[in-house]
């Protein structure tokens, strides 16, 4: 954060550091077993 000119640069980037914070285990999961965490998905309901 702070290492460039365009503010946009930071901007850019602040959700993927939120995402890697909060959910790291599930990242680090998908990379070393190349699956989900979650055994299911959910269908979004139909209108």
């Amino acid at each position: 954060m702070g290492r460039t000119i365009c503010a946009l640069g930071d901007a850019a980037a602040m959700p993927v550091r939120a995402m890697i914070k909060h959910f790291r285990h599930e990242f680090e999961h998908h990379v070393a077993s190349k699956t989900c965490t979650v055994a299911t998905a959910v269908a979004p309901a139909s209108k």
